[in-house]
């Protein structure tokens, strides 16, 4: 039986491929399926969706046990100690889990930015008091249990800083902040800017002044290659999260820019590298930003939000409760 797990989405998402299994027990949620196992999986959901008495349960059981990472139902079932993502997580695998966590084993990391609707649907499942939401602001709106952010503080040392060949990089969907970044753009007109936005379909689809729109995704190897690259990341957001821009701007030494005004209340935030802009702020302002140097933070500080430190975060607080 496995004591402690960390289940991951994808293995061939984000930073995964460069975890070193040797420090950690690791499992990824999905895997591919067939289109039997995938026509079964719609079956099934509808099922689950209608039945509020989950009489279904023997289905649902055996389409988890073929659709997902055969590792993770057997560790789920034999009741081991687990840490699960909430991306894509999917009505069957949370109703195979409350089938089988009778004893509240399973602790649910929610990574993304809640709903009220994704947050009744966790908690019909999971037990309230086993999840953790990465967003102060969730935490006290959902009375969550509050976890930091991670990434792979390691990444430093794959990717190394090269001299700088970008003043400002950035890379997401539109989501409502072209404004902001349009503006923080035209500031830079004198710098050297790389600004890509994914077009949605209603989006733009060509270059427009300094953004540049793009339709593929591209890997996470080559926009970390642009980070290395770059003296500045801009991050806009909507919510006052903290993002993997934010945290890639510590692991490797870069300034920010961004509106996230709850930067200040990190223990990372220094006014020479994290500039917080707004609507009224000018040029002279990320002029001058830009020109002085990177202060360094501790390594103590940047290592708190290290995916190995989570891990052992979570393995030790759950290894050490009473089964």
């Amino acid at each position: 039986m496995c004591d402690f797990l960390f289940s991951l989405t994808r293995e061939d998402e984000y930073y995964y491929k460069y975890i070193d299994t040797s420090r950690c027990n690791l499992v990824y949620t999905y895997k591919k399926n067939n289109i039997f196992v995938k026509v079964l999986k719609k079956i099934n959901r509808f099922f689950v969706s209608k039945n509020k008495k989950m009489k279904n349960s023997k289905f649902n059981n055996f389409v988890c046990k073929i659709a997902f990472n055969k590792k993770l139902i057997e560790s789920i079932t034999n009741g081991s100690k687990i840490v699960i993502l909430d991306s894509y997580l999917t009505e069957e695998l949370l109703l195979f889990i409350k089938t089988h966590d009778k004893k509240g084993n399973i602790y649910l990391l929610i990574w993304n930015k809640l709903s009220e609707k994704n947050f009744n649907k966790f908690s019909k499942y999971i037990k309230k008091e086993n999840i953790y939401t990465y967003s102060k602001k969730d935490s006290e709106k959902y009375a969550l249990k509050y976890t930091n952010d991670f990434h792979l503080v390691s990444l430093n040392k794959i990717f190394v800083p090269k001299k700088n060949e970008i003043d400002l990089y950035f890379l997401g969907r539109d989501k409502g902040r072209f404004d902001l970044i349009s503006k923080v753009a035209n500031i830079m007109d004198n710098y050297k800017t790389k600004i890509d936005i994914f077009a949605d379909k209603e989006g733009k689809k060509k270059t427009f002044g300094k953004i540049n729109y793009i339709k593929k995704y591209i890997s996470f190897d080559e926009y970390l290659s642009n980070v290395i690259k770059s003296k500045c990341l801009l991050d806009i957001t909507s919510d006052n999260n903290i993002s993997f821009r934010t945290i890639e701007s510590l692991i490797f030494k870069k300034k920010l820019i961004t509106n996230n005004v709850d930067l200040v209340n990190y223990d990372f935030y220094n006014e020479n590298n994290i500039l917080i802009i707004d609507e009224k702020t000018d040029s002279n302002i990320i002029k001058n930003f830009l020109s002085t140097p990177y202060v360094q933070i501790s390594e103590e500080v940047i290592n708190k939000y290290d995916f190995y430190y989570t891990y052992d975060k979570f393995k030790n607080l759950l290894l050490s409760k009473n089964e």
